[in-house]
This record gives structure tokens, sequence and C-alpha cells, in this order.
């Protein structure tokens, strides 16, 4: 998927402001302070009705830095939205299936998402999937990613893989194909998903068509958080979550809406 150049100038410019903004190398927000660190519990706490500690919040957020300063490439997004991911995996692996499910991804970059998942899966013993889909094959139309000037692509994610020390995590699913496709389909239909990150085509037709798509493959109690909704960048995602999908939301609830995230639970 070519993004839009207008679009593309947009993300590049938040992305420097950020970056400019944050004082580090990662565009990103890294760290929290004690309030932040607080106020971000207790919302995570009430989207997974439960008991998350800032001191919790504050040691996965460690746990972020710690996998980016030691991997290939970058983790895009906030400290927030990541913290939300990982409790939103951690909260689901007590679900469970005629099959063991999976905790699902569609757009991986340089696999943070997939690692952060994977710290998750790890920490809470469970034998769930992991399972991430991307064509990895370059950054929105581009060669490189236009942060770390680096290529997109399947060698970086599995290197990753193996320098956090996950590579005896035998139950993970990398499937190298756009997230329409009948390979990644036939995949996907084989798990039943616990939960599901969509941070893939951020288009309009794209994030409607993942949603569509995979929405059906989540079960009842499981998760799908949305990335990119009303972060200025991507007019698509807001456009079909606010005027598509809210409006006639059937068996889905709204469990957390904040920072760059909107997280819905299944409920039929």
């Amino acid at each position: 998927m070519k993004i839009h150049s207008r679009i593309l100038h947009k993300l590049k410019q938040v992305l420097f402001n950020k970056q400019v903004r944050n004082g580090c190398q990662s565009p990103f927000r890294r760290y929290l302070s004690p309030a932040e660190a607080e106020l971000l519990a207790e919302r995570v706490s009430r989207a997974f009705e439960t008991n998350i500690t800032a001191k919790q919040v504050e040691d996965v957020a460690e746990v972020l830095r710690y996998t980016e300063k030691q991997m290939i490439g970058r983790i895009a997004g906030d400290v927030d939205d990541y913290v939300l991911n990982y409790y939103m995996i951690c909260c689901s692996t007590h679900l469970s299936a005629d099959t063991v499910p999976a905790h699902g991804e569609i757009g991986v970059l340089f696999g943070g998402s997939l690692l952060m998942m994977l710290h998750a899966l790890r920490s809470s013993r469970s034998n769930h999937w992991a399972l991430a889909i991307d064509p990895l094959d370059g950054y929105y139309g581009l060669n490189l990613d236009p942060v770390v000037n680096l290529p997109v692509k399947l060698d970086n994610v599995t290197a990753n893989i193996r320098r956090l020390g996950f590579e005896d995590m035998n139950r993970v699913r990398i499937v190298k194909a756009r997230s329409e496709s009948q390979e990644a389909l036939q995949v996907a239909i084989s798990f039943p998903l616990a939960s599901l990150w969509i941070d893939g085509d951020h288009s309009y037709e794209g994030i409607k068509r993942d949603w569509l798509n995979y929405s059906p493959f989540v079960i009842p109690g499981g998760y799908i958080l949305i990335d990119n909704y009303h972060d200025g960048c991507f007019p698509g995602v807001d456009k079909f979550v606010d005027e598509d999908l809210m409006p006639k939301l059937a068996g889905w609830e709204v469990v957390a809406n904040f920072s760059r995230s909107i997280l819905f639970k299944k409920i039929a």
C-alpha cells in the first residue's frame, strides 16, 4: 500500500516534532512521570476490570525501552499504547477455544510490537500463539523506514526475536503477506484470536477491510486494539471508526480510548 504523499508529509512532520519535543532518538514518548504512570494504571485497570499499579506500568515501560535499545530498527507508538497492548494480551491469556488461541497483529515494522507481545506471553506463562501479519517489503511504498533509514524486511524481525531471547518460543507464526491476501486469511482462520492489534493499512479501505476480515476470528471476551486513532496522521482510520464502526457497533464495546489507541472488547 502506497501512502498518499500529503499524509506521508504530515506523518514525517509529526514524527519530527515529537522527536524534538522528547529530546531523544525516538520520536515517541518513552517515559512517564509518576502522575502519568498513576493515571495510565487507572485507565488500564478500568479497561480490563483488574488492579494494575503504577509500578507495574513503569515496569512495562522499562521493558519497552530495553527492547527498543536492543533491537534493529525502532518501535512506533507511545509508551501508553504499548502498556495498553501489553495488558490486553496478559488479560486475555485465560481465554480458551477448541484450539489454542493466538494473539494477532496486523502491521509488524521491525517487530517491536511482536516482541512486546512475546514479553507479555512469557510473563503470563501462556501457551497461546503469537501471530504477526505484514508483507515486510518496505514502509508504505518507501524502500527504507523514514525515521531510522533501514529496510523493513523479515530478516530484521527474525533477528530481533533472537536478539531479545525469544528464539525458544516455538508458537510464533509470521505471515509475510498483505492482510487481505488468501495466504494471510487462510492462516488466521485456523486461530481463534484472543486479541488483535490492527496497525497495518491505515487507509479507510484498509482499516475497514481488516476489521471486516478479522473481527469474526476474535473469540468472546477477546479484544481488538486499533492504532493511530485521531493521532493527526491517518484520517482514514478516524473516518472508519467514527462514521462506520461506532454508530452501529454491535457485539462489541469500547473499553479504552486514549493516546493513539481505541480498544474494543467482544461481548457476544
